[in-house]
């Protein structure tokens, strides 16, 4: 939003944050990577898509994948091993 002034000539903002991606955003990520024919599982979990795979090639072949794309929104990835 606009700023507005506050005490001691500060300015005031607020901002909107948006937490994990829209269930649309997720069906284009999986949709992609089962384009990749890869041996991998990807999964639309609430605000987050999961890959499950048994190498850890065919996983950074998809992290590589899902970075060059050009999305409109931004994207971030966790490890869990």
């Amino acid at each position: 939003e606009e700023p507005e002034p506050a005490a001691n000539g500060r300015l005031r903002q607020k901002i909107n944050l948006q937490s994990g991606i829209s269930k649309e955003n997720a069906k284009k990520i999986t949709k992609m990577i089962k384009e990749l024919k890869l041996k991998v599982n990807a999964q639309i979990m609430d605000e987050k898509v999961r890959v499950q795979g048994a190498k850890k090639d065919d996983l950074q072949a998809v992290i590589n994948a899902v970075k060059e794309a050009d999305y409109d929104f931004p994207t971030q990835f966790v490890n869990y091993q």
